[in-house]
Order: structure tokens, then sequence, then C-alpha cells
């Protein structure tokens, strides 16, 4: 049987600037369905102050709380990111391969968070195959659920050799996070070649 997956619709804007703490687009942004899990870690490490960092996140991911493209102050990412940086915890340093696995249980990380660790998002299930998926309403929610589930589910992470980019790791030898990080590695390492 296949696992459960995850989805979300969202809008990614490439080009996002970031003045007196508050983010602003031109456009509504180019549509894309959000499958990946674990870049969540990246965002809970992300400074908020780092206009790069976060023009990078919202041309990959778009908007964490769903605002854009109106104003979107970074101030209220802030408590999706304490919450995540919270999650992050579970996993340990990187081994020698670079992969970090979860060295907190549920029950032990459900014991520091806050509301005692209930987490409480709207979902509409749909039929995928043999498969099911939850679609979630906002990127928020879906880092939030995607952490959640990567703890209940003891998921290793690894961070992509192409982008720096958290991902969860589940089978030997995977080095990048998506399938354009491979294509980059690829051709870099074809052009090393030649």
């Amino acid at each position: 049987m296949k696992r459960d997956l995850l989805l979300f619709d969202g809008h990614r804007f490439q080009a996002a600037r970031l003045a007196l703490g508050v983010v602003n687009v031109k456009g509504a942004g180019s549509p894309y369905e959000c499958k990946e899990s674990g870049f969540w870690r990246t965002f809970a490490e992300t400074d908020l102050s780092d206009e790069t960092a976060i023009r990078h996140f919202i041309a990959r991911y778009g908007d964490p709380v769903g605002r854009l493209p109106a104003p979107s102050p970074v101030a209220n990412w802030q408590e999706l990111q304490e919450t995540l940086k919270l999650a992050a915890t579970v996993w340990g340093e990187p081994d020698s391969d670079g992969i970090c696995h979860a060295s907190l249980d549920a029950a032990t990380l459900k014991s520091r968070a806050p509301g005692g660790g209930a987490l409480t998002v709207p979902f509409t299930l749909e039929l995928k195959g043999k498969a099911t998926a939850r679609r979630v309403r906002t990127l928020a929610d879906f880092m939030q659920v995607s952490a959640f589930t990567m703890i209940a589910n003891r998921t290793p992470m690894r961070r992509c050799d192409a982008c720096g980019y958290w991902y969860g790791y589940e089978h030997g030898g995977k080095k990048y996070c998506r399938p354009a990080c491979t294509d980059v590695a690829l051709r870099q390492s074809k052009k090393g070649a030649a």
C-alpha cells in the first residue's frame, strides 16, 4: 500500500522585495503544486532579516502565510518559524553521510510544544490511485503537517547537495531534494568534465 500524499496548491513569486520588514511582489505569481517534504526545516533556519534568503524561499515556495500578492509582513512568519524550529530539534547532528536521524520521539516533542503538540489543520482528502492525498489550504499548514508527519515517521533528513535545502531522506544514495536540483548537478558535472 502506498503512503498518503500531502499536497498544497500555491503561488510562487520570482520578483519579491523586502523593505522595512514587509515583502512586496508584482503580479499574481506562478501557480504550482507542492509535494516536497522537509523544506520546512530550511524555513525554520531562515534569517527573516535576510532579503536574499526570503526572496529565494518565496521564488521557490511562495508566502508561508498566504498574504501575497498583498504586502506580507515578515513578522507574521515568526510564530510559524518558532513552531518549526521546535520540530527541527527532533533531529540530531548529521552523520558522516550528511543524514540526520530523529533523536527525540514524538511524545518528548509533544511535551515541549505549545498547546501540548496538537495541530488542527483543515484539508481535503482526495483519492490518488491506490493512495489518498491530503490537500491543505496554506503553505504554513503544509509545512506544519510535513514536520509532524516526519516526526511521527521518524524520517531521516539531509541537505540537498545542490541547493542546501533540507529534504526527507528516504533511500540510500539520494543527494538532491528535487529533480531540478538533480538537473543542475548533472549540468555542472558535465561542464567540469568538458
